[in-house]
């Protein structure tokens, strides 16, 4: 967008006014329409949206530590515990595979008929 308008004295939004004044595509782009508090464009994340950002996070680290290389296991486990107080929840952590990627050290599935 060339133009955006934006009434920084009555946000009340969940998400950061930076995300807003971001639209515009250049600096001449976003118009302030009143002088504003600056509190009032600083304020905390609302509990729902940080349970929501928490648990997106939590399957992105699930995923990583069932699926990733070591490397990136280790990284998530921690984050895991970060994000939950606890160790790994059980059933995450997969066997090591033939060059530690995921599909490596598979068969191949007979197709009936063929030998």
């Amino acid at each position: 967008m060339k133009r955006v308008i934006i009434d920084l004295a009555g946000y009340a939004g969940t998400e950061s006014p930076c995300v807003v004044v971001s639209r515009a595509t250049s600096l001449n782009g976003p118009l302030v329409l009143h002088d504003f508090d600056a509190r009032q464009i600083t304020k905390r994340r609302s509990e729902d949206l940080r349970k929501e950002l928490n648990r997106i996070m939590l399957q992105k680290w699930l995923t990583t530590a069932k699926y990733g290389n070591n490397s990136d296991r280790g990284e998530a486990e921690r984050k895991i515990k970060e994000l939950t107080g606890r160790d790994t929840p059980k059933g995450v952590k997969r066997k090591a595979s033939k060059g530690n990627e995921p599909g490596g050290g598979t068969k191949k599935a007979k197709l009936p008929g063929k030998r």
